[in-house]
């Protein structure tokens, strides 16, 4: 069995490798967020909310309630443009250029498929987001991987793999959403898939201008 170190590790390095390039697990101040469950039990995680005017990302991510029975939350934070900047070496300029505003994700131990981790992340425009879009989706390229478009799933949509990890990243209005998978196969990828739908969907229910 991989021990918990091990695994952070090959998380981390997959994260990396993998260029999701807005998705990071950062360490934030806290506060209290109740009625949070877990698998094995109730767990209390605590989260920094950001000023938020309109939805919340976080109700656009999956609970425990969508997943299968056993699952538990590994962690889950809000993520500023400078967590984000910094977690992924992308430029801080350009984020907040673009209208990044803020982003939540929320990490996952599946049953059957390991760790996989959702972010929703919300700009203030769709033409912001688009120039996003475009710009994480040649990182991958620049690296020697592939992304190959992911049809019936948002506006736009890749499906990106390496040894270590895989995920599947699409835009929504004015929505960025990426869902990782550690480590890629098969069928973890196929989940994947169905819990990118499932946040698609979300969006639609609120608006993709929400």
């Amino acid at each position: 069995m991989m021990s918990e170190t091990d695994g952070k590790q090959r998380r981390q390095l997959a994260y990396r490798v993998a260029v999701v390039a807005i998705v990071a697990v950062a360490a934030v101040a806290l506060i209290l967020v109740p009625n949070l469950t877990h698998g094995n039990g109730p767990a209390d995680f605590k989260l920094v909310r950001p000023e938020i005017s309109t939805i919340d990302p976080q109700a656009l991510v999956p609970a425990l309630a969508d997943l299968p029975s056993g699952s538990s939350v590994q962690s889950a934070t809000y993520i500023t443009n400078a967590q984000a900047s910094q977690r992924n070496q992308t430029s801080l300029n350009f984020l907040r250029g673009a209208g990044r505003e803020v982003g939540f994700d929320r990490d996952f131990l599946i049953p059957r498929y390991g760790d996989i981790e959702v972010e929703v992340v919300r700009f203030k425009s769709h033409a912001g987001m688009g120039k996003a879009y475009d710009y994480f989706l040649r990182l991958p390229h620049s690296l020697g991987l592939t992304a190959r478009p992911f049809g019936g799933i948002g506006e736009h949509a890749a499906l990106v793999t390496s040894p270590q990890a895989g995920f599947v990243e699409f835009m929504r209005g004015r929505y960025y959403v990426v869902v990782t998978t550690v480590p890629a196969t098969q069928n973890t990828l196929g989940y994947i898939h169905t819990l990118a739908r499932h946040v698609d969907s979300r969006i639609l229910h609120y608006g993709p201008s929400a």
